[in-house]
């Protein structure tokens, strides 16, 4: 599902100026909330988180209605001004959100029917991404919780283990490196770190041994490996966000086997004038894998948001689909601008835009063009649920 997931854009710029953001509605009803979105979750019909981004480090938490757009008057209790640093929908239905601080980060369990927070579990490193794998069958937990980890000062990381189910008995530190820039992902009865800029590579770990490193591929030069999807044990998709193309890949193969890891490339490059539409977020539901685009103006300054794409491929050929009602890309345009986060429910699509972030450094104020765009996958209708 989501994908720091939606943190990622901020966490590579070094400063920011603070925006306040509050509910209301434009004259076409569409809901605004004031503020850049950076991340959703989508819970059922009639319930869905989103992260408003105040500031660096100054996030709060909002609940909304997936289906009317309707805002909650208030924040989640106790997710307001703090730094919320991932969000994950757990497979018994509650919602972990992760909460940085430089003294004692957590994640914290919240209840999604009562709203209440039923557990705490306390990290040595701010949680940054929150995934879980189901079914495992050669591990001590059923449900498993992989979690990236990176210190306050942006110098290490690593990844943890944690049970889904209480009592969240978590194992910290492996894969602990002097890089920050991770980011983890499962599947099956293994999980993978993905190393972004600087390091452009995948490591696999297995949950029955997770302290021994069992491959690491490079990706490609400059390719920002930004995550790897799965179509199956043998077959996965990783989205290269500093290149053109997808890796088709299969994750199987042994160490040492870079011949056999990847199988194909998908060009995407036409997304963007520069060739690098910066895919952001992806996942595959039945036979289709969908992915955004951000397509970023580099030339001048703090990037700015282009016009956002969602390209679909067939898993079955890896041929792109055309889905466009126009004659030039095969591509969905969307209506919100940098699409950071993509999720799933009920034959819908929901893609956060999280628009562009202030920035003091560059003296540019934030641009309020993303929100949360609905796409309905048997038609491609689309609608934009909750306007930033």
């Amino acid at each position: 599902m989501s994908s720091i997931k939606g943190f990622r854009a901020a966490a590579s710029v070094a400063l920011f100026v603070a925006v306040s953001g509050c509910s209301s509605s434009s004259s076409d009803g569409t809901n605004i909330l004031g503020a850049n979105i950076v991340e959703t979750e989508i819970v059922s019909d009639t319930k869905g988180y989103l992260v408003q981004y105040n500031g660096w480090k100054d996030n709060t938490l909002f609940e909304f209605n997936p289906t009317t757009g309707t805002l909650a008057p208030n924040p989640v209790t106790g997710f307001d001004a703090v730094n919320i640093s991932s969000l994950s929908l757990s497979p018994e239905g509650k919602l972990w959100v992760g909460v940085g601080d430089s003294v004692a980060p957590t994640i914290s369990v919240l209840n999604t029917s009562t709203a209440n927070v039923d557990d705490t579990i306390s990290l040595q490193n701010n949680p940054t991404r929150i995934v879980f794998s189901e079914n495992i069958s050669v591990s001590d937990c059923d449900y498993c919780a992989v979690i990236t980890g990176v210190d306050d000062g942006y110098s290490s990381s690593w990844v943890s283990v944690s049970d889904a189910e209480s009592p969240y008995s978590i194992t910290e530190r492996y894969g602990e490196q002097a890089l920050s820039d991770i980011r983890a992902t499962t599947y099956g009865d293994s999980f993978y770190r993905l190393g972004r800029s600087n390091q452009h590579n995948i490591t696999k770990y297995e949950f029955d041994n997770p302290g021994v490193e069992q491959w690491q591929f490079s990706t490609g030069a400059d390719s920002n490996p930004y995550d790897i999807i799965f179509a199956s044990e043998t077959k996965a998709y990783v989205l290269r966000y500093g290149t053109g193309e997808i890796w088709v890949v299969d994750p199987s193969v042994s160490a040492g086997d870079s011949a056999g890891f990847k199988l194909a490339e998908i060009d995407l490059s036409a997304y963007d004038a520069d060739g690098v539409p910066e895919m952001g977020a992806g996942l595959i539901e039945g036979d289709r894998l969908y992915v955004v685009m951000q397509a970023m103006d580099k030339t001048t300054g703090p990037w700015t948001p282009g016009q956002a794409y969602l390209a679909v491929i067939d898993t079955a050929t890896d041929a792109e689909i055309d889905v466009s009602p126009s004659d030039v890309l095969d591509g969905l345009a969307l209506s919100v601008k940098n699409p950071v986060d993509i999720d799933v429910h009920g034959g819908k699509l929901f893609i956060t835009g999280a628009g562009t972030y202030p920035s003091s450094y560059y003296g540019t104020p934030a641009q309020l063009t993303g929100g949360v765009e609905e796409v309905t996958l048997a038609t491609f209708d689309q609608r934009v649920v909750v306007e930033d």
